[in-house]
């Protein structure tokens, strides 16, 4: 219990600090998406579960709340990514900080790819697609240097918990 609380707490205070104070002090291709993190951190840390991927959905809910006018759309990422990086941590040894760092920047590679192609479905955008890749790479790496600063401050896994 005392674990999900300090997760939601950090969850907390970092989408803040992504909401508030980075577009302030940094320029939007540099802002880091700490809310991802949390999503690779649910996917390669913690036991599979219902409450995990509708916390894996809700994070990405609250993503498109304060940043997208496409409600949903970060939402269906984040589940679909939290899916897939747990069909991995499955498969293999994944009890590793810097596998949750490189996830994060697979995951905001992945968030790009999967953004252009929902929006070249479902949506009319057409010039939102050059500035979409374009600041992609800083995107991910801010994010991935983030991620170090981060990966220290989340709760280990659930003791007891055997791959």
């Amino acid at each position: 219990m005392i674990r999900t609380v300090r997760f939601i707490m950090l969850l907390a205070v970092t989408l803040l600090a992504q909401v508030s104070f980075f577009p302030a002090w940094l320029s939007p291709p540099f802002t880091p998406n700490l809310t991802l993190f949390f999503v690779v951190h649910l996917g390669l840390r913690e036991t599979f579960s219902w409450t995990n991927c509708l916390a894996a959905f809700l994070i990405g809910l609250l993503q498109d709340c304060f940043s997208g006018c496409y409600f949903g759309l970060h939402g269906f990422i984040y589940l679909f990514g939290y899916l897939l990086l747990k069909q991995t941590s499955e498969r293999f040894y994944t009890d590793n900080n810097l596998l949750i760092v490189m996830g994060v920047f697979l995951g905001i590679i992945l968030d790009g790819v999967m953004t252009f192609c929902l929006l070249l479905l479902f949506s009319e955008a057409d010039g939102i697609y050059g500035s979409l890749f374009s600041g992609l790479l800083p995107h991910a790496l801010t994010s991935t240097l983030a991620s170090l600063l981060l990966v220290r401050a989340t709760p280990e896994s659930a003791p007891g918990y055997a791959r």
